[in-house]
């Protein structure tokens, strides 16, 4: 069976009679049985990871790098999801692997690092986050 992909929106499914005769049209080819129908969520999402880049932009303040707080998180973290090389030297943690309820997670845990410090990391919701925005954007991979 192949994949049917759609984006709900403000609590809507965008032309969603069309979304009613894809799932139609697979079901009626399932042959006799028990079956599972599954909702996925889709994977991290481009505000997630950039604000994370955004806010290890800001942790790099310390003298550090993002790609520093980039390990330093995934292995405190994600460490299931990191890749290693023959030596065991870290070549990626694979955010982007994660759904965006994991990567939700992750941030959280980022914050909430933060917070302890005395550093607040603001989300998209926040009161001055353009002005984070502005001075950290040039983060963003």
């Amino acid at each position: 069976m192949k994949p049917i992909k759609f984006h709900k929106k403000d609590g809507a499914i965008p032309n969603e009679e069309w979304l009613y005769n894809q799932i139609k049209q697979q079901l009626n080819v399932l042959k006799n049985g028990w079956h599972t129908f599954v909702f996925d969520k889709p994977q991290r999402n481009v505000d997630q990871n950039s604000l994370m880049w955004m806010w290890f932009g800001c942790l790099a303040e310390d003298g550090s790098t993002p790609e520093e707080h980039y390990k330093y998180f995934c292995e405190l973290y994600l460490k299931y999801n990191c890749l290693y090389d023959s030596e065991g030297t870290f070549k990626r943690g694979q955010t982007s692997i994660l759904k965006t309820n994991e990567f939700a997670e992750f941030l959280n845990h980022i914050q909430a690092d933060a917070a302890n410090e005395d550093i607040k990391l603001p989300n998209k919701e926040d009161k001055h986050f353009e002005d984070f925005k502005q001075q950290y954007q040039r983060y963003i991979k």
